[in-house]
C-alpha cells in the first residue's frame, strides 16, 4: 500500500491596505482576515489532515494567518518555520521547497501568496482553479516518497474557502 503525505496550501487571509507607509511585506490582516483565519483554522482542525509542520512566508499577513491556524490546531512553535522564498514564490521556488521537504513529515501546511499558490496547486493536481481566494485552503495528496516533484503527482482532496464555509458563495 502506497503511503501518502498531505500538502495543505493556505493563501494568507485578507490584508489591509489602509496604512500606505507599510511595505507590501509588512501589511497586516484586516478585519475580514482576522475573522476568516480562525474560522478556516477551526475547519482544518476538524478535518483529518492536521498538519505536523507549518512552512510560512515571512510576510506579516501570512505569519498572522498561520498563527490563527496554529492556535486552532494547538500546534507548538517548534513545528513552525519561516520560508522567505514563499513570499512571491514562482514555480521554481515552490518546486525547490517541495523537493526539500523532510520525507518523514506527513502533513505540511504552507502559508503563502497568489499567484504562486494557485499555480502550484493547479500544476501538482492538473486542475484548473482560477484563483484561490484569501484564506482559501487546498489539500493535496502526494506519494510519501517521490524522487521528483512533477506535474500531476497530486490529487486535490479538499478545496475550501471562507465564503463557502459561511454559505455566502
Amino acid at each position: 500500500m502506497t503511503k501518502h503525505r498531505h500538502l495543505i496550501f493556505v493563501r494568507h487571509a485578507k490584508s489591509s491596505w489602509s496604512d500606505h507607509s507599510l511595505s507590501d511585506h509588512e501589511r497586516p490582516l484586516n478585519n475580514r482576515g482576522r475573522r476568516d483565519a480562525p474560522l478556516m483554522g477551526e475547519w482544518l482542525a476538524e478535518s483529518l489532515y492536521n498538519p505536523d509542520k507549518f512552512i510560512v512566508s515571512t510576510a506579516v499577513r501570512a505569519q498572522q494567518t498561520a498563527r490563527a491556524f496554529q492556535e486552532a490546531l494547538s500546534l507548538p512553535d517548534s513545528n513552525f518555520s519561516h520560508e522567505p522564498d514563499l513570499y512571491h514564490a514562482g514555480m521554481q521556488e515552490w518546486i525547490r521547497v517541495l523537493e526539500n521537504l523532510n520525507p518523514v513529515v506527513s502533513n505540511i501546511a504552507f502559508f503563502a501568496h497568489n499567484p504562486g499558490i494557485t499555480q502550484i496547486v493547479n500544476w501538482l493536481c492538473e486542475v484548473n482553479i482560477f484563483n484561490i481566494p484569501t484564506c482559501g485552503v487546498a489539500i493535496v495528496q502526494i506519494p510519501q516518497t517521490l524522487e521528483r516533484i512533477d506535474s500531476g503527482v497530486g490529487k486535490l482532496l479538499h478545496y475550501q474557502t471562507p465564503k463557502k464555509l459561511l454559505g455566502i458563495d
